[in-house]
């Protein structure tokens, strides 16, 4: 059954960044019944690099509302890329405290940490590779989480492909005398 879409803080059509999902559309606002649980109204939402999946996010839920933020503008990337310079490459020893903090950071979803988190995961992952180690799992996959929601929230805001995004960030690095 579909609502009277009117009242809810997101529109149908509109892209939101969802927790670790990336870019979504929210292509309906419906009523569900999911596992014998009372019906409740949901986004409908597809992942913008993955047209194969569908989410459902209930309108109701503070927590999962709070983790759907608005894609960044264009004009905003070279905010969030010099912000993300500010933050001190302080490296955390404990592999478990470290793993929570990055996890904590990827959660809430600012953009600037995120870039962040690849910035100093990377050079960590090259310092490994450099000493024929790896990077620890944990760290591997927040990397790539981190890499896969920057590559393709600046792609989707500034109209390029994801493979041009680090490139991108890299040069106005660069411009900034940063990099």
């Amino acid at each position: 059954m579909n609502l009277d879409k009117e009242g809810y803080p997101h529109r149908i059509g509109e892209c939101v960044c969802y927790k670790n999902s990336g870019i979504c559309r929210i292509t309906d606002i419906v009523t569900r019944e999911f596992a014998g649980m009372e019906p409740r109204v949901y986004y409908e939402m597809e992942p913008v690099f993955d047209r194969h999946t569908l989410l459902y996010v209930p309108t109701d839920s503070t927590a999962l509302e709070q983790s759907m933020r608005r894609v960044l503008a264009p004009q905003e990337i070279q905010g969030v890329i010099e912000a993300s310079q500010q933050y001190q490459d302080l490296w955390i020893e404990d592999e478990k405290v470290r793993a929570s903090e990055y996890e904590t950071l990827l959660e809430e979803g600012d953009c600037s940490r995120i870039l962040w988190l690849v910035k100093i995961l990377s050079v960590h992952k090259r310092e490994a590779e450099q000493n024929k180690k790896k990077l620890h799992a944990a760290d591997t996959k927040i990397l790539e989480t981190a890499e896969k929601m920057i590559e393709e929230e600046f792609a989707f805001a500034l109209g390029i492909e994801k493979d041009q995004v680090i490139p991108y960030i890299l040069e106005r690095l660069q411009e900034k005398g940063t990099a």
